[in-house]
């Protein structure tokens, strides 16, 4: 019979350690999913809940569920695990694996094509900032240039030694 400590080996503890790091980063990812609504935070909660569900199975399968199955096992010498049950761990760890590359894969495809548009927005931003600057400071010469027009086409008096007013454009 399997003592409970004997299961706390430095495999447990790995095993453990992927599952927390699995579920910080599934909280981070739902943290991010509330603070930013895109499809990148969509597929990025679902690849660290991909992540998080393998990780936290693997670390029940290889420490808990091996622990009652030997120490069944040691009480009950003919107990047969059916052959499915082992196939279908397998295959639904085939499942998570591809399932998380792909999920991942789908990540980064979506967070390159938002942070292209991001930053073709931010050029458009600021070329169009920088236009409206362009068209203020025109706007703003042609007025100088207007009310410049006006003062010299209105002609300035001055008074001569005469005492009569005289006007610029009399000379």
């Amino acid at each position: 019979m399997m003592a409970f400590g004997d299961m706390f080996t430095v495999e447990f503890f790995i095993y453990f350690a992927f599952a927390a790091l699995s579920i910080v980063g599934l909280v981070l990812a739902a943290s991010y999913r509330r603070v930013k609504d895109s499809k990148t935070s969509l597929l990025l909660l679902l690849t660290t809940a991909l992540m998080a569900s393998y990780f936290t199975i693997q670390w029940v399968l290889n420490s808990f569920v091996i622990f009652f199955l030997n120490n069944y096992w040691v009480n009950h010498p003919d107990f047969q695990l059916a052959s499915w049950v082992s196939t279908a761990l397998n295959i639904l760890g085939l499942v998570l694996n591809y399932g998380f590359v792909i999920m991942l894969g789908l990540t980064i495809w979506t967070a390159l094509g938002q942070a292209r548009r991001d930053m073709e927005a931010s050029c458009f931003s600021e070329t169009a900032a920088a236009a409206e600057l362009v068209d203020g400071a025109t706007q703003a010469e042609c007025d100088e240039a207007a009310s410049g027009s006006d003062v010299l086409s209105s002609g300035t008096e001055e008074t001569n030694s005469s005492g009569s007013p005289h006007t610029d454009q009399e000379d």
